[in-house]
């Protein structure tokens, strides 16, 4: 199916097997073009400048977006590093990053904006909305409130999902693709390999697949193609310029490139722009300034600078975590930063690291972009720390 060069495959082969997250520099002067689109000046911070900076090396990646929100608004954003090593290209404010399975809380608005037109109920049998059945092998129907909730009782089987990988955008569509992995006649079909054994509405099994279908799902409901839906419901309305879920919605010099360690220790190689059919569950792209308008639109109980998204209400229900003390809501999930409770959600994909969220408390939050896996996850926690003590403290 896939027509990759020697390098990719050698690559594909050493970090795709068992994936299912979706998924020592010198410092380095930070780099910023100066005003945006909608002309934004954000502070100088040099003391954040300068630990960000510092902790480059330590994290072993090559570059970094950041941004944060307070009082409902995206009030400071910065690139560091590059966003390309072989051509020294800088990140800056505009670059675009892949967010891996940070994507996925966009999926959830998009579907969640179709309910508040009473388009479908959240326990309704899938089935009576797609034009082919998903059927667990226990005979249960699956419910949209299982896809948000991670509980529909499907799981993503591994050959599979590192297959998918190409260069550049996926030529299967979204629909062949769920076809292919749902549906008996499909090519991708095992029903040991492809559900659990146990029910639907049972143990939470994080599932990547399980978000690709609510992203088909929405194309059904709406009659409208899931990117095309996205742009005109959700990016166009937050002026998310710079944010697209193809390859083929930027220009590749806005775009930073995932990157690998070098053998031995030997720098980084770059890796190629990839895509992959079942897209809705990690393949957006977006610079952190406006991927943090979406957070605050969120945090703000779905409306950011007077333009509303989703109904308070909704807002609310997805924020609703699960009695099963795990912390999951609907796609977006909860966790602690230095005792303090978080709503947001993480990505990790090949080459690439992101983290998003905002503190329940008050609604100020970051996200944070990695154009390569970070070597250390308290390295990375702690900037999440340092970010929300300027926050406090600075902005």
């Amino acid at each position: 199916m896939l027509n990759f060069n020697s390098t990719f495959w050698l690559l594909t082969s050493i970090f795709l097997v068992g994936c299912t997250e979706r998924k020592t520099l010198p410092e380095q002067e930070s780099q910023d073009s100066g005003l945006l689109d909608d002309q934004v000046n954000y502070p100088e911070l040099p003391e954040l400048d300068q630990y960000i900076n510092a902790n480059l090396g330590e994290l072993q990646v090559p570059g970094l977006q950041a941004a944060v929100i307070k009082n409902g608004q995206v009030v400071w954003s910065k690139g560091y590093g590059l966003a390309n090593t072989e051509e020294q290209r800088p990140v800056t404010t505009e670059t675009a990053f892949m967010l891996a399975s940070i994507s996925k809380t966009v999926t959830a608005v998009a579907i969640m904006q179709l309910h508040e037109r009473d388009l479908f109920q959240l326990d309704d049998d899938i089935n009576d909305y797609l034009d082919f059945s998903v059927d667990h092998p226990s005979g249960k129907p699956i419910t949209f409130r299982q896809l948000l909730t991670h509980t529909s009782g499907i799981r993503d089987e591994g050959t599979v999902f590192s297959s998918l990988y190409e260069v550049g955008d996926a030529e299967m569509t979204l629909r062949e693709f769920v076809f292919a992995y749902f549906d008996p006649t499909g090519e991708y079909y095992d029903v040991e390999a492809n559900f659990h054994d146990w029910e639907p509405g049972g143990p939470y099994d994080y599932s990547n697949f399980a978000v690709a279908l609510i992203g088909y799902l929405v194309e059904r409901i709406s009659n409208q193609d899931f990117s095309q839906w996205c742009e005109e419901q959700v990016f166009e309305p937050l002026a998310m310029t710079q944010t697209g879920w193809h390859l083929r919605d930027f220009d590749e010099e806005m775009v930073a490139n995932p990157h690998e360690q070098g053998a031995f220790g030997a720098g980084y190689v770059v890796v190629p722009h990839y895509g992959y059919p079942d897209y809705p569950d990690g393949q957006l792209r977006s610079s952190a300034q406006h991927m943090a308008k979406f957070l605050a639109m969120f945090a703000n109980g779905g409306v950011y600078d007077g333009v509303r998204v989703l109904q308070e209400e909704t807002v609310s229900l997805m924020s609703s975590v699960s009695p099963m003390g795990d912390g999951q809501g609907f796609i977006w999930y909860q966790f602690s930063l230095d005792n303090d409770t978080y709503m947001g959600h993480g990505g990790s994909d090949w080459g690439v690291g992101t983290r998003m969220g905002y503190r329940v408390s008050d609604g100020s939050g970051f996200i944070i972009s990695l154009n390569a896996q970070p070597s250390s996850n308290s390295g990375f926690n702690d900037i999440q720390t340092e970010l929300m003590s300027v926050v406090d403290n600075q902005l």
